[in-house]
């Protein structure tokens, strides 16, 4: 496929460079994951061509040349908020989809979650920050709202909270979150399922906001 990619960008006169710096777009090939760990480095406009259960991907393998054409003629550059962390005052990578900590060993963790002047406490198998990304994966099957792409709100759900004592939260982008862990034994903290950070027993401090930076998508005018 990237010798395909390359004859087909060849005749539409793209220059294909391996080099950043002298870049104007980023083309990935593989899924979702390609994308959201390529993120980490690129402020370029990324276009993704991933498989059929992709969804960040703007392509698919059997119509990426009819979808990078529209969108090489008609070029639109889609902004999509991210989010940033640190658990223990340790800076986490930048989130696209999600950023949650959960129970790895089938025991019960307690939160304290405060949003600016508001708090919750609760217990339960995790909690998920979601941008409107990945509102509709994670986040959506945990219980949470479907947020539009655009959206300048991000999400808070709870993992399975013990007697449904958290309900999922919609938040500003301007506000910070944060969110203390107890744990005995084993727990983790999940960057967009790409990145694991182990928590240490007994009290995690996690704390979310919105980046300054954002992701950027080629997509077509309509």
């Amino acid at each position: 496929m990237a010798r395909a990619l390359h004859i087909f960008l060849k005749k539409h006169k793209i220059r294909v460079t391996h080099s950043r710096r002298h870049a104007d777009l980023l083309i990935t090939i593989g899924g979702d994951g390609t994308i959201l760990r390529e993120k980490k480095h690129c402020d370029l406009p990324i276009f993704g061509i991933g498989s059929k259960s992709s969804f960040v991907c703007q392509a698919r393998k059997d119509d990426w040349k009819k979808v990078l054409s529209k969108a090489l003629r008609r070029p639109r550059v889609e902004e999509r908020m991210l989010l940033m962390s640190w658990l223990n005052g340790k800076r986490l990578e930048d989130a696209m989809n999600d950023v949650f900590v959960r129970n790895s060993d089938h025991r019960i963790l307690e939160f304290d979650l405060r949003i600016d002047k508001k708090r919750f406490k609760f217990e339960g198998d995790g909690v998920i920050f979601s941008t409107p990304t990945g509102s509709t994966a994670y986040a959506y099957s945990a219980g949470g709202k479907e947020l539009t792409p655009s959206s300048r709100k991000y999400e808070i759900v709870g993992i399975a909270p013990y007697r449904r004592s958290f309900k999922p939260q919609t938040v500003d982008e301007g506000k910070t979150s944060e969110v203390i862990i107890h744990t005995e034994r084993s727990a983790i903290a999940v960057v967009d399922g790409q990145f694991s950070h182990r928590l240490k027993a007994g009290r995690n401090r996690l704390l979310v906001k919105k980046a300054k930076r954002k992701i950027k998508l080629l997509n077509s005018s309509n």
